[in-house]
């Protein structure tokens, strides 16, 4: 199983033990957190000499809204800590602990900061990564709808509404508590490489 993914339910075990059961699963904002600081560390170990990655939600000078992570160049100043230059940055990555609930409303929020982006650095690339993607437990309709796909659902409404390049990737794909593919540490060195590859 991916060591990304290993941190991250070692480190939710870690946080749930302080809840009383069951608790714990309502806090998916403290483990988006938690996914996205991991995902900081486990990028910034493989960005390369010439880029670094920035604190949990920056900006980019000229759009008002707010990134879970950028790639940017290693000489980057940053205004304040962690707004930087549009030429400074190489990639915005969207950073997720479960995937999307709502793959077409969510996927235009995300689709809308990543373009403001791209409209100030046509270069800059987009990456989504889920800690988790969810695949459906049944494939028979019921009651008449057909089963929820998040995954393909995200992948094709973000292909549909970016503008720029992207990446797209799922650590793993569970399907109910069963993991179904456990991801692998070359799959997420891939999507690290083609991000912060030099254009």
């Amino acid at each position: 199983m991916n060591t990304t993914y290993r941190r991250y339910i070692d480190t939710c075990s870690k946080m749930a033990r302080g809840y009383r059961e069951n608790e714990f699963d309502g806090t998916n904002q403290m483990k988006g957190a938690i996914a996205t600081k991991l995902i900081r560390e486990e990028m910034g170990n493989l960005v390369g000499v010439e880029f670094t990655v920035s604190t949990e939600n920056s900006f980019i000078e000229g759009s008002p809204y707010e990134y879970d992570l950028l790639v940017v160049r290693k000489d980057a100043m940053p205004s304040f800590g962690n707004v930087y230059r549009p030429e400074d940055v190489i990639a915005v990555v969207e950073c997720k602990a479960n995937g999307l609930f709502d793959p077409e409303r969510d996927s235009s929020t995300i689709a809308l900061a990543a373009n403001a982006a791209y409209e100030l650095n046509p270069s800059i690339r987009f990456g989504y990564i889920s800690m988790t993607e969810r695949m459906p437990e049944h494939e028979e309709k019921r009651n008449g709808k057909e089963p929820a796909k998040f995954w393909e659902l995200t992948k094709a409404y973000l292909r549909r509404k970016l503008k720029m390049f992207s990446v797209l990737y799922a650590v793993t794909l569970a399907q109910g508590k069963d993991i179904l593919d456990g991801g692998s540490d070359a799959e997420f060195h891939e999507f690290v490489d083609t991000l912060a590859s030099v254009n």
